[in-house]
């Protein structure tokens, strides 16, 4: 085990047995001596306090998985991973009723079969592979670092973005546990497998394989990483199909954005790692500097610069790919940030010390922004329930507009979900069978892939005017395309009832009004 002791130079003013430098002396000696017992500590006893916080971690985040809504993407894993059908699955993909690869969903059937038909079991999954992730960082920083370092990004990672995506049911915290076990990994063929595994379970995961490959010196175990994309030989006939490269620029990334994505990504750690940061600056100033200067930083891990290098490349090729991008798809990189976090501290004199107030410092920052990580900031259940008293009210059948409202679906009492219309601003055919589908405004619609799932099938407004006089519309905003096209065809839209974010117009129209 190794200390960090650095000498100082005195100031020109004070002489070698002055009083002020027997203090400084005396003060520094204070310092090494406690920074040495932590290492000591953290070396003894830091494989024992990751697993009580990865324990911690994973009953804190577990009473979060039922009482949080479900919101709409993770009833589309639902709906797609419920077939319990390799055919459904690839089926749905094809027509990108969800965007990721079968597998994930074929991940997900078990979960569901063992604890009941419920989207929220599906959360279950999630939490084990964020709780593997923290692990499995852990042994890979403290391979590549000190005891101190590892446990410092541990506690970057465990107070990151990584705490919402644990709760949520989709393929974010299994991309970053199966990346994070690869890092892991010393023998060749195991990272490979568990590379593999991640590329199966979200499509932006072909980034770490190729990230890594480039950190290796030998050409042999770069051409080794390439066998991590064999499972996108069985995901082939699943992918996109090429009206997805007319999705629009919705999430058309700029310089500006680039810039946010790592911030972002570190999530409620950002305060932590700005606080690391003015530390560091400090130690530095007021202590001798010639150990940082020695090129040690140089050889920082080459898979942390890698990784985080990925993430413009993610933005990007999405944007060039598939027309819209989140900056969540680019969330792989928060695994090479945390490494160079760990890295920065290895460097830092009295590193132990400083692992010690940061990690008091992430879990403080954790705690209280806790519930901004673990929800989300519009609930649909009280939309729902307005729904549902308005159809008390209203009996007849009400239309969506051209958001999207699986969501809220879900929450609408059993007898009026039937109730529930999909129109389209032309008649169904094979072209509007896409979901992500650009609608009037380059607004998204529904497909009729979603619609199977959901339980009702689109129909185009001519048809739906000409058999229906009266209805009700549920729109997020004045400018809904349903709204303007009924106005242009005469029909009367009275404003009925107001939720968050959505608004109900009852509508009356003429006899045949779209033949008119």
């Amino acid at each position: 085990m190794t200390t960090s002791t650095h000498s100082h130079s005195p100031a020109p003013s004070l002489g070698g047995n002055s009083p002020q430098m027997r203090h400084f002396e005396k003060s520094a000696s204070k310092a090494s001596k406690l920074n040495a017992s932590i290492e000591l500590f953290f070396e003894r006893y830091g494989p024992w306090m990751v697993a009580l916080a990865i324990l911690c971690f994973f009953v804190f985040h577990s009473l979060f998985i039922y009482p949080r809504h479900v919101w709409f993407d993770e009833i589309v894993t639902y709906s797609v991973s419920r077939t319990f059908s390799w055919a459904s699955v690839t089926e749905a993909i094809r027509l990108t009723a969800d965007a990721q690869p079968p597998t994930y969903h074929l991940f997900q059937m078990p979960v569901l079969s063992l604890f009941g038909d419920d989207p929220r079991h599906l959360r279950w999954l999630t939490l084990l592979a964020a709780s593997v992730a923290l692990g499995a960082v852990f042994v890979w920083l403290r391979r590549m670092t000190s005891t101190s370092a590892a446990l410092a990004g541990f506690a970057a990672l465990a107070g990151s973005k990584l705490s919402f995506y644990s709760i949520e049911a989709r393929p974010y915290a299994l991309l970053i546990g199966t990346s994070a076990v690869a890092l892991a990994c010393r023998r060749l063929p195991w990272r490979v497998l568990w590379l593999a595994a991640a590329v199966s379970v979200h499509y932006y995961g072909v980034f770490v394989p190729a990230a890594l490959a480039l950190t290796e010196r030998s050409w042999r175990r770069r051409l080794a990483y390439g066998t991590a994309y064999l499972p996108l030989l069985i995901t082939m006939p699943a992918l996109h199909p090429p009206h997805l490269l007319t999705a629009g620029t919705d999430w058309e990334p700029t310089v500006l954005a680039l810039l946010k994505t790592l911030p972002v990504l570190a999530g409620a750690s950002l305060y932590s790692l700005a606080a690391l940061f003015v530390a560091g600056i400090f130690l530095w100033v007021r202590l001798d500097q010639r150990e940082l200067w020695r090129g040690r930083w140089i050889l920082a891990d080459r898979a942390s610069w890698a990784l985080v290098a990925i993430a413009p490349a993610c933005w990007l090729m999405g944007e060039w790919f598939t027309g819209i991008f989140c900056m969540r798809y680019a969330i792989v990189a928060l695994l090479g940030l945390i490494g160079l976090v760990a890295w920065f501290v290895h460097y830092l004199p009295y590193r132990a010390i400083v692992t010690t107030v940061f990690c008091v410092l992430c879990l403080t920052v954790s705690l209280s922004t806790q519930r901004l990580l673990t929800m989300e900031s519009w609930d649909p259940r009280p939309t729902a329930r307005l729904i549902d008293q308005t159809l008390a009210t209203y009996r007849q059948p009400i239309v969506m507009g051209e958001r999207a409202f699986l969501d809220i679906h879900h929450y609408v009492s059993p007898e009026n979900r039937g109730r529930f219309q999909r129109v389209t601003i032309e008649r169904p055919s094979f072209t509007t069978e896409y979901a992500y589908q650009p609608g009037p405004g380059q607004n998204t619609r529904w497909s009729e892939m979603i619609g199977k799932y959901a339980g009702f099938t689109p129909l185009s407004l001519d048809d739906w005017l000409e058999g229906h006089s009266s209805f009700i519309i549920l729109v997020s905003r004045e400018s809904d395309w349903v709204l303007k096209a009924c106005r242009q065809r005469g029909a009367r839209l009275t404003l009925i009832g107001r939720g968050e974010l959505h608004e109900f117009y009852a509508v009356r129209t003429l006899v045949n009004i779209a033949t008119r």
